[in-house]
């Protein structure tokens, strides 16, 4: 006979655990991690803007698409320093689900998530663990997340759109492009016209961007991506080929080698010699 009062005290036990360490693991993140500067100054003063009835593009350095305020708006509601350490938790999950969706073994996913572009996303709460999910979302969903960061997106949204366009025909781009296209263009009465003020961010100081001499390398690789229909090297173009990136950016980068265990420890090992030079 089944004994139907100890299967479920089973999983009770087991995510009363999980709670506690959970919470643990957010009281020690509060008190330890130092303070996310990116999260601070530009994405929580910017979701409190519109708490105010004010555009989140009156806060200087908030270059996002204004829909961005939408999955962030949750974190700024937890009271400091909580937040940072939530947001931390989530982010850090999200990388990790992301690349094991992308064929990552244990090995590469614990390289991924301590790589110095993921940790410097991690520790300034930054939003590339949001452009991540671009990458195993549905078209229609993508290009939302993926715009977040062009800079890290883009690419990958064109090699998206093109192999939509041979596979499906060309009334599939309708479907991939009209939702994100109808609410880019209500948020203009809102905040005005917002893909403008996006611009502005190539003036921004914390530039690790090797453009424009990354431009032909950018262009080979977005050109491979679509004649050999594979989305990886379309991941490394994005950095390449724009004129402002984050260093936190190319971790979009780095997931286009999550299925190759020797070279991504390569790349691991290279970028930690480089940036503790």
């Amino acid at each position: 006979m089944v004994n139907y009062k100890k299967s479920l005290s089973q999983p009770i036990i087991i995510y009363s655990m999980l709670g506690v360490v959970l919470l643990l693991l957010v009281i020690v993140g509060a008190k330890f991690l130092p303070t996310a500067l990116d999260w601070h100054l530009f994405f929580r003063p910017a979701v409190y803007a519109v708490f105010q009835g004010e555009s989140p593009y009156t806060i200087i350095g908030f270059f996002n698409p204004p829909w961005t305020i939408l999955p962030i708006t949750p974190f700024a509601l937890i009271p400091e320093p909580y937040d940072r350490a939530i947001l931390f938790l989530v982010a850090m999950t999200t990388f990790a689900f992301v690349a094991h969706r992308l064929g990552a073994d244990k090995l590469t996913l614990i390289l991924f998530i301590t790589s110095p572009p993921v940790v410097h996303s991690l520790m300034g709460g930054n939003l590339e663990w949001l452009v991540m999910l671009a990458f195993i979302m549905p078209a229609p969903i993508a290009p939302f997340f993926a715009f977040i960061k062009p800079q890290m997106g883009a690419t990958y949204i064109i090699f998206l759109a093109i192999h939509r366009w041979r596979t499906q025909g060309w009334l599939s781009l309708v479907t991939m492009f009209l939702p994100v296209a109808i609410v880019g263009l209500l948020f203009v009465p809102i905040v005005g016209w917002w893909p403008f003020v996006m611009l502005d961010a190539t003036d921004g100081i914390a530039n690790a961007s090797m453009w424009p001499l990354s431009i032909p390398i950018g262009l080979v690789l977005l050109i491979m991506a679509v004649r050999y229909d594979d989305m990886r090297p379309s991941l490394v173009a994005g950095p390449l080929l724009t004129p402002y990136v984050m260093f936190s950016s190319y971790s979009g980068a780095l997931a286009a080698l999550l299925k190759f265990r020797v070279e991504f420890f390569a790349v691991w090992l290279s970028l930690w010699v480089i940036v503790l030079w």
